[in-house]
């Protein structure tokens, strides 16, 4: 809930970190959040991925959404049910897997803003699901064209 002119009146509870672990060549992070503590988070992050795995260990009774804002250089090149893959002008490709129960998958604008008042139009992808349980995860993997 916004306040007046800036700020908040009220906020989400705080998240928790889990676990982290980090090596030289990628960080794992398992986390929960405060508003919906029957959901941990996993996310590995390395050079060449991206792993974001949602459990949800019982309803939480309500609708969930996932958003994806690429930056406005990505291109979509292929669409089919529950993968993406997208080119930049360099030639360099970002896969995008899904898997889980996932009631509906939408491929969007939105308006990139790299600086105040400007707007460039970017790819934003949207997966939700009513009543969320069980796995749901988002593999991104990118591919340098040379």
């Amino acid at each position: 809930e916004q306040h007046l002119n800036f700020g908040w009146n009220h906020i989400r509870p705080d998240a928790k970190i889990l676990e982290a672990a980090f090596t030289v060549r990628e960080a794992i992070i398992t986390a929960q959040y405060g508003e919906w503590p029957q959901h941990m988070r996993t996310m590995k992050v390395n050079q060449n991925l991206a792993l974001i795995v949602d459990r949800f260990v019982e309803s939480v009774g309500s609708p969930c959404t996932w958003y994806l804002h690429l930056a406005p250089e990505w291109s979509i090149m292929e669409e089919t049910p529950g993968y993406y893959r997208f080119q930049n002008a360099a030639g360099n490709r970002l896969s995008i897997k899904l898997r889980g129960h996932f009631e509906k998958i939408e491929l969007a604008s939105y308006d990139f803003s790299p600086s105040y008042c400007v707007a460039l139009p970017g790819t934003m992808l949207r997966f939700s699901t009513m009543n969320p349980s069980g796995v749901y995860a988002i593999l991104l993997t990118i591919e340098s064209a040379s």
